[in-house]
């Protein structure tokens, strides 16, 4: 059954629960940055750039130095955000997905050069697929955006998404022509997807479960899930899109998450907290602390690129210098702000993350503005290291 919320509802049930949750972490927060200036710079890109609120929360040496919400997360009924908040990962569920499919693969003894077709015959009309090119979107699958190709239109009217399970995805998926050879080249695209049902056909548990028993339970993410009960919708923060008319933000109808998905998308079906979504960058900045849960290798193929020497780097409309690993992106070069070797990803509903290893850093934002996450990249990037900068007695 279709759960449907009413967006005044909705709004209602956020007011009537968002100031009887705890606020101890926003006033830890303001002790721990020791510079009003981080709050006033935020508030004031928020107000010119017409954004919903964020949570933003930041580690400098495994430590959390800043967890604090800023703005509103219903604007037209002047909600505050707060650090409890639930927001919509999109593509941030990706590198969950990668490192869920490598621990699946290691436990079964499975080689990353296992063609495709080996679990799912149905593929067998294409060329071989090994799975690590699902892993490093090298597979030759696309999600349409590629419209200037038959086989991109293939794609965008295939309603892949409409699948009741991810067993029906694969086979749907099957029917469709790859756009390129697998491992020639890079093109973002349905390959966590795939990954989801690899795990599901592996395992014969939900990837929902297995995400839970190998991840979230061990690294305490209980507010992850692929699914929002309705006792918890209150804390959903709304989605907003760009308004063409206007400069306040269109709020849009999307009740994906508070409806149970038996299709459970690898790609960007998950939602999380700021608050969550860190421990698990805290375990791939810090995999040592956690041999219960990863292996050495496993990290390295996650935080270092693993594109074939054909393909060096990403699109530029993408990132600059860039390479990819396993579900995220993997900086090349030092540059202004974030060093070699920094991993990092977004959600377009406005969610970003990245983690530079050499700066012991790692900075989460959480916002629900489709597209805003490319604002936030551009704007907030500066910001943060502004104030880390002014900051220098807190963050060594």
């Amino acid at each position: 059954m279709y759960l449907k919320i009413n967006k005044i509802a909705l709004a209602t049930l956020i007011f009537s629960s968002l100031f009887s949750l705890n606020s101890s972490s926003q006033e830890a927060s303001e002790k721990l940055s020791n510079d009003s200036s981080l709050t006033s710079d935020i508030n004031q890109l928020l107000n010119v750039e017409h954004l919903p609120g964020m949570v933003l929360l930041v580690r400098k040496n495994n430590e959390i130095i800043h967890h604090k919400a800023y703005g509103y997360s219903h604007i037209e009924n002047k909600i505050p955000m707060n650090v409890h908040n639930l927001f919509r990962l999109n593509s941030m569920t990706k590198p969950i997905t990668a490192l869920t499919t490598l621990q699946v693969l290691k436990e079964k003894n499975i080689p990353l050069s296992t063609p495709l077709q080996t679990i799912f015959p149905q593929f067998k009309h294409h060329p071989d697929i090994p799975l690590s090119t699902l892993l490093t979107h090298t597979s030759g699958f696309s999600y349409g955006f590629k419209i200037n190709r038959w086989a991109g239109w293939l794609y965008l009217f295939s309603n892949l998404g409409d699948s009741k399970t991810l067993t029906e995805f694969v086979g749907r998926l099957a029917q469709l022509p790859l756009l390129s050879t697998p491992g020639v080249r890079w093109r973002y695209s349905l390959s966590s997807d795939v990954q989801g049902a690899l795990i599901e056909e592996i395992t014969d548990q939900k990837l929902s479960e297995n995400m839970k028993s190998r991840l979230f339970n061990k690294l305490g993410m209980h507010d992850t899930r692929f699914f929002v009960e309705p006792e918890q919708a209150k804390r959903l923060a709304p989605l907003y899109g760009n308004n063409w008319l206007g400069s306040t933000p269109n709020l849009k109808e999307d009740n994906d998450v508070i409806v149970k998905q038996s299709a459970e998308s690898g790609g960007s079906g998950l939602v999380s907290t700021a608050s969550d979504y860190s421990k698990f960058i805290q375990l791939l900045m810090t995999p040592q602390s956690y041999p219960d849960i990863v292996q050495s290798d496993q990290v390295t193929l996650m935080t270092t690129s693993q594109l074939p020497k054909e393909i060096p780097t990403i699109p530029e409309r993408y990132y600059t210098n860039s390479g990819y690993s396993y579900g995220m992106g993997i900086k090349l070069k030092d540059e202004k702000y974030l060093s070699k070797g920094s991993f990092y990803w977004a959600g377009k509903g406005g969610t970003i993350f990245w983690a530079d290893p050499k700066k012991a850093l790692s900075v989460v934002v959480m916002m629900q503005y489709e597209r805003g996450n490319k604002i936030l990249e551009q704007k907030l990037i500066p910001i943060v290291y502004k104030w880390l900068a002014k900051n220098e007695n807190i963050t060594h």
